[in-house]
């Protein structure tokens, strides 16, 4: 199923603990951005959802992912920016610097936010998370976006935002403009090392190659919210 051919979608709303139908909508965004800059990066993310997203890629796999850098994370950012105001998050106040790298006048406002990509893979779902009690495969279909804590010595707790996209993970970092570029490499090297075949995104290269063995699709499903799977028959 390709996301131009996909007939239903669902948006799980945190603030009302529930999944719904339809996008949130932003109401306060005027019609020539949604007509214009929005629109040409949500129509980039539907032709990567159709080229990349839309298959379920199998543990020990690997592939190649292409991409356009700045389309890629000015459509992430926009994503992020509006799950925060939907939500009215804490982090809300971090994007505002960025409107002009989403609106794409500057790609140097955008440098702030370093960008990375994993594979999550097929898992099985524990019995007692399954209403019948039956274990079953678990695949990476949903679409999320959240926050992740990472720690890292000598720099301290950073607060990123994750959008999870079927078998696709993405991970934004956000970096204040005096923190030095030896605090953004060290927070690299630790980042990588701890998150499994993580790649770090850069616009030198539109196309990297992933290793589809990072976080199982379950684990990354249950630590968004508790979650039970109930099976139609």
């Amino acid at each position: 199923m390709t996301a131009n051919k996909q007939q239903e979608n669902a948006f799980w709303l945190r603030k009302l603990d529930a999944t719904l139908g339809v996008e949130p909508t932003i109401r306060d965004v005027c019609a020539p951005c949604n007509n214009g800059f929005l629109s040409n990066l949500d129509g980039y993310a539907c032709t990567l959802f159709d080229n990349s997203f839309s298959k379920i890629v199998q543990r020990y796999e690997t592939v190649k992912f292409v991409s356009d850098y700045h389309q890629l994370k000015r459509w992430l950012l926009k994503v992020c920016y509006n799950s925060a105001r939907v939500h009215t998050a804490f982090d809300v106040f971090a994007y505002q610097p960025l409107l002009p790298y989403i609106r794409g006048v500057s790609d140097a406002t955008g440098r702030s936010v370093h960008l990375y990509a994993h594979l999550t893979y097929p898992d099985t779902a524990p019995a007692e998370r399954v209403k019948d009690g039956v274990p079953r495969l678990f695949e990476p279909t949903s679409n999320r976006v959240g926050f992740m804590n990472f720690t890292v010595p000598g720099v301290g707790r950073k607060v990123m935002r994750t959008v999870h996209i079927r078998s696709y993970s993405f991970f934004l970092a956000f970096f204040e403009p005096k923190e030095t570029s030896a605090v953004r490499t060290d927070f690299d090297s630790q980042f990588l090392a701890e998150i499994p075949n993580a790649v770090r995104l850069r616009p030198s290269s539109s196309a990297v190659s992933l290793v589809c063995d990072g976080w199982s699709a379950w684990d990354s499903f249950e630590g968004s919210r508790v979650n039970q799977i109930v099976v139609e028959e």
